[in-house]
């Protein structure tokens, strides 16, 4: 790991396959949401226990739509301090990690009547959610989104959500982007659709593992 970077690893959309990934060590661990299937409580209980078995020591996780369940219109607010102790739930907020500036969007629904709001000055963004027209399998992200990204500019943009749309691109551009490479400053946002299982949810891909430097991102794992 070069000198003065942070190693941050990433899943999405595990569906209670949790422990059929391999998580390589780093400072930073995030999930990207769907961590259950259909909020069932088994798969609840097992991730938090799985969570608290890790080395990192920061991990962030936002829920998705498989967590929706747990915080049904009407019914009391998820108390995610008690039902996942063992990592940090963002929920519209940020925080700062090992010199990074992390913010994590809650999932809302996918109708496209969301406001979202973004702070500039990201090192990461976490969503479950794609912005509209990247990652997304051409019509399964939010356009909204989409657009606040592009206003915000984090350095890295995290998501799932759509599993077989899997893949990471930088920037306006959209070129591909893959293990080994780097992404600087000037490349843009670094667009990653970290989702582990496929379409039928059977667990399929590694996690994505970045060195975070101050002026580079470095692709270690894809």
């Amino acid at each position: 790991m070069a000198e003065g970077s942070v190693r941050v690893v990433l899943l999405s959309d595990t569906h209670a396959h949790h422990d059929k990934i391999d998580v390589p060590d780093g400072d930073i661990f995030i999930h990207a949401g769907d961590f259950t299937s259909f909020g069932r409580k088994p798969g609840l209980v097992s991730f938090n226990n799985w969570l608290g078995t890790l080395p990192h020591k920061h991990k962030f996780v936002v829920t998705g739509n498989h967590e929706e369940p747990l915080s049904m219109p009407g019914g009391p607010k998820p108390n995610w301090a008690t039902l996942l102790p063992n990592a940090t739930v963002l929920e519209n907020c940020g925080t700062t990690a090992a010199g990074l500036n992390i913010h994590g969007v809650s999932w809302q629904g996918d109708d496209g009547t969301r406001s979202w709001v973004v702070p500039s000055g990201l090192d990461i963004l976490i969503s479950h959610i794609p912005p509209g027209g990247i990652c997304d399998g051409g019509n399964g992200g939010c356009p909204k989104l989409h657009d606040v990204v592009r206003t915000a500019k984090p350095r890295i943009h995290a998501f799932g959500h759509v599993h077989e749309a899997r893949g990471m691109v930088v920037g306006g551009t959209a070129e591909a982007k893959k293990e080994g490479d780097v992404v600087t400053g000037d490349d843009g946002t670094l667009f990653i659709n970290g989702a582990n299982v496929n379409h039928a949810r059977v667990p399929t891909h590694p996690a994505v593992v970045l060195d975070v430097a101050p002026s580079a991102v470095h692709i270690m794992a894809a």
